[in-house]
């Protein structure tokens, strides 16, 4: 099962990773939404939206979504907005929680949610990993450089992300967190376009990785998620 669910992630992932920067709403959604279907279908053939965190947060633990926060407002500061039509903001609204969707329910739902019964801590790690890895695929529109920044990004947030819906118990606001992400992409904000890495942006990566790796063995310990994984590793 394990494998299968593996398996289908990353192709899944491919199949859906069109590059979010600079590309109109229309595309993004297009190359989305075939990864979109195949989880979609593959978490109600196996009635797992329960076990995918497709639920309510525990809402006292919502505070826990700090570092992603935090990583959200870091990644963005840079970011300048210009003159948008209304149509196409909602449209890359649309793109964009399309691909918190997809994204959140393979990697924090399903992927992360078949390990969690095992170890919690392995979940997390093994969740972020696959998350990052798909990111190679981008290196068809970009640098390599530029994906290597990216990957190293993805596994931070992997990190973040995957702790946080491990004690939060839900991928709901994680696919908002995730869309408002990505929203300064889709729009073409100057300061958001994929670039080289170059020192002081791996040395902030490399921190912003040791910071997730911290919370993620924080909010891992099993006296902290005992009550989660029992959930998740109930039928249905």
């Amino acid at each position: 099962m394990l494998l299968t669910v593996a398996t289908a992630a990353v192709t899944s992932a491919l199949l859906g990773r069109t590059p979010t920067a600079h590309l109109r709403p229309t595309r993004v959604l297009a190359g989305e939404l075939p990864a979109a279907l195949i989880v979609t279908g593959l978490v109600a053939r196996w009635r797992w939206w329960e076990r995918a965190g497709w639920r309510m947060p525990v809402w006292r633990s919502l505070w826990l979504l700090w570092l992603p926060l935090l990583i959200l407002l870091v990644s963005t500061e840079s970011s300048h907005g210009h003159a948008l039509r209304a149509g196409s903001v909602a449209a890359g609204a649309a793109a964009v929680l399309l691909v918190g969707y997809t994204e959140e329910l393979w990697f924090r739902g399903v992927l992360l949610g078949a390990i969690l019964p095992r170890s919690p801590r392995a979940a997390v790690l093994v969740s972020a990993a696959v998350f990052s890895l798909v990111h190679i695929a981008n290196a068809r529109q970009y640098s390599v450089r530029a994906v290597i920044g990216q990957m190293l990004g993805a596994f931070a947030i992997g990190l973040a992300f995957g702790a946080a819906r491990v004690r939060v118990g839900s991928i709901l606001p994680l696919i908002v967190l995730h869309a408002a992400f990505d929203l300064p992409f889709v729009l073409g904000f100057r300061g958001a376009e994929l670039r080289p890495v170059t020192a002081p942006i791996l040395r902030g990566l490399l921190v912003m990785t040791a910071v997730s790796l911290v919370y993620a063995f924080v909010l891992t310990r099993r006296s902290r998620v005992r009550d989660e994984v029992a959930a998740s590793a109930s039928p249905g």
